[in-house]
């Protein structure tokens, strides 16, 4: 039986991540809904600047999530909801995912967010950050599904409309801990 293995994308892997980017944007009717990014914009998150993480079945990629890390650039969107500056540097953000076709339907997305979460988490990222097109309501779900909220709708990427979404990611057990002491109050 073959299962989906979710692994961390490496160089090689840059063309077929930029091919399903691009047959994700075909596949969609409106063309604000999904952003592509370029070939270089993906290598530069294979090692630097983030990682991809990369969906695979039966030895093909089938899927993958991009995860940047902007620190104190202008496009952080820790500024959007006001971060103090010292906070910005614990912001990531998930900046694109894509699925083919075909695979669709298979919770690949939350794998791929899931595994990304955990690795955030390891790292000390406490603010999870994304922006998903209103309209674009499969993506918007799979993120409220998996714990982001809508904390802002602004123009974005060129004035495209943009839900910015935020799902602060905690160590479980310090969850625990701070409801713990909530009770004791």
């Amino acid at each position: 039986m073959n299962t989906i293995i979710i692994d961390r994308a490496q160089e090689q892997d840059v063309e077929k991540i930029f091919d399903i980017m691009n047959t994700v944007k075909e596949a969609i009717q409106d063309a604000d809904l999904f952003c592509a990014d370029s070939k270089e914009f993906i290598a530069r998150h294979i090692d630097e600047g983030g990682f991809i993480l990369k969906a695979v079945y039966n030895h093909e990629i089938v899927g993958f999530l991009i995860v940047r890390i902007p620190k104190f650039e202008e496009d952080n969107l820790g500024f959007d909801i006001h971060l103090e500056h010292s906070e910005l540097e614990k912001v990531a953000h998930i900046e694109s995912v894509g699925i083919l076709p075909d695979h669709r339907g298979k919770g690949l997305q939350k794998q791929l967010m899931m595994e990304a979460e955990n690795l955030l988490r390891k790292k000390g990222f406490t603010y999870l950050m994304a922006t998903v097109h209103p309209k674009n309501l499969p993506s918007l779900n799979n993120f409220i599904k998996s714990g982001y909220e809508i904390v802002k709708t602004v123009k974005k990427y060129g004035g495209m409309e943009r839900h910015v979404l935020l799902k602060e990611n905690k160590n479980r057990d310090e969850e625990k801990n701070n409801e713990k002491e909530k009770n004791k109050l």
